[in-house]
């Protein structure tokens, strides 16, 4: 059988300001962070591994944009939690330095 497709959804991000200390921000293709789904009050938070595949070439601390993601651990990570509307904030390890919201997640349904 053929290998799954791995789902892409679209979110708006933001990169946190205080990020500016020597870097330069994210670029499309080859940022990897994880996210995490804000507010669902588990001691455990559930990481989520994803990929910037679409939006601008890059992102600088403070500014925010439009930007798809591959789910790059799918089927074996459940992302099914980032439904469009939720929040997360994006990690690097254990370092917050982002935030952001699903737009169109089409491809978890």
């Amino acid at each position: 059988s053929p290998p799954m497709a791995i789902p892409i959804i679209t979110v708006i991000v933001t990169l946190l300001p205080s990020l500016a200390r020597g870097r330069m921000g994210l670029h499309a293709g080859t940022y990897r962070p994880h996210l995490v789904v804000d507010g669902d009050g588990a001691v455990d938070e559930h990481y989520m591994g994803v990929a910037f595949v679409g939006g601008p070439q890059a992102l600088a601390p403070g500014e925010s944009a439009e930007v798809r993601l591959a789910l790059v651990y799918f089927p074996n990570v459940d992302y099914r939690s980032l439904q469009a509307g939720c929040t997360f904030s994006i990690r690097e390890g254990g370092t917050t330095v982002g935030h952001g919201t699903v737009v169109l997640a089409d491809a978890l349904q």
